[in-house]
This record gives C-alpha cells, sequence and structure tokens, in this order.
C-alpha cells in the first residue's frame, strides 16, 4: 500500500518528523506521518532469541537463558530459518 509521499525532517542525521511533501502531488494519508522507525519499534520491539539459540539454535536452555534482541535485519534472516553469521 502506499500512503504517499513526505519530507523528512531531520535533527543531527536522525529523522525526527515526517511532513507532506510540499510538491504538487496530493495530500498523503496521515497513517504515513507516523511511520518512523523510532515509532515503529516502540510497536514492536527489536526481535530476539534467547543465546543458546543465537549461536547454534540449541534450546536446552529456553526458559532459562537470558533473552537478547538482534537488529531488525539479522532478526529477519532468523525468523527466515538462517543461520546467522558468528
Amino acid at each position: 500500500m502506499h500512503w504517499g509521499v513526505y519530507e523528512v525532517e531531520m535533527q543531527v542525521a536522525r529523522a525526527v518528523a515526517l511532513h507532506p511533501f510540499k510538491g504538487r502531488i496530493p495530500d498523503p494519508s496521515p497513517i504515513g506521518l507516523h511511520m518512523l522507525a523510532t515509532e515503529l519499534d516502540a510497536i514492536a520491539p527489536p526481535p530476539g532469541d534467547t543465546t543458546g539459540f543465537l549461536h547454534g539454535r540449541s534450546r536446552t536452555g529456553r526458559g532459562r537463558e537470558p533473552f537478547v534482541e538482534v537488529p531488525w535485519d539479522p532478526g529477519a534472516r532468523l525468523g527466515r530459518g538462517d543461520k546467522l553469521p558468528g
């Protein structure tokens, strides 16, 4: 689904807000104005798993090992069933 075109307001190399594009493009949906990555992290925290699973797919420590968050890209690979490097 396409919600429109936006201008990104930046502060110190960080996106802080989205604004409707001021060009000749029709008004974008207000839904898209809330799609900054920082807001999405509040809705859906980064993926993760136990340390044993991240280091060899072991499930023997499940429920006892610490839970570790991973960045989105490696987390998506984990969700597909890929092995993480290292």
